[in-house]
């Protein structure tokens, strides 16, 4: 089965669950994934991949909804409380970056390694698509590192 694996909407991994399951536990057995993230294996695998996407689109339509909402209510309890529900969603999607961050920077590290680990092998092996694969989510993320630079 093929994962879709969405970093941003623009940065998108297809990845076979073979190799991401492979690459996830060995991320999580070197350190370079916290074990508290061996969850999101699992989520991946139920779902068919994992998105981090849409944050930003997400972000500003909640911001017009609330203003719309904002200006048809004058009312100060009604403002508290969407300013707490606005508080409470911008959490959520502080978290829902970190673990992006956190699942970006580990499996970027843990093929990082990987690869080295590999060196040459035949491209048509087990090994070799195994790499290829690494290759591609390197390449695939690698815009995105350096944007948070």
């Amino acid at each position: 089965m093929m994962l879709s694996i969405c970093f941003t909407d623009n940065h998108e991994w297809w990845v076979s669950s073979r190799v991401f399951e492979r690459l996830f536990s060995t991320a999580l057995e070197h350190g370079q994934l916290d074990p508290s993230l061996a969850e999101w294996q699992h989520v991946a695998s139920a779902n068919g991949g994992l998105s981090f996407a849409g944050d930003e689109q997400d972000d500003e339509q909640d911001d017009e909804q609330d203003d719309e909402q904002d200006d048809e209510q004058d009312d100060e309890q009604d403002d508290e409380q969407d300013d707490e529900q606005d508080d409470e969603q911008d959490d959520e999607q502080d978290d829902e970056q970190s673990v992006a961050r956190k699942l970006t920077n580990g499996l970027r590290a843990a093929a990082i390694a990987e690869l080295g680990r590999l060196g040459d092998v035949d491209p048509r092996s087990e090994d070799g698509t195994y790499k290829a694969s690494l290759e591609k989510l390197l390449t695939a993320t690698e815009p995105i590192v350096l944007s948070s630079e």
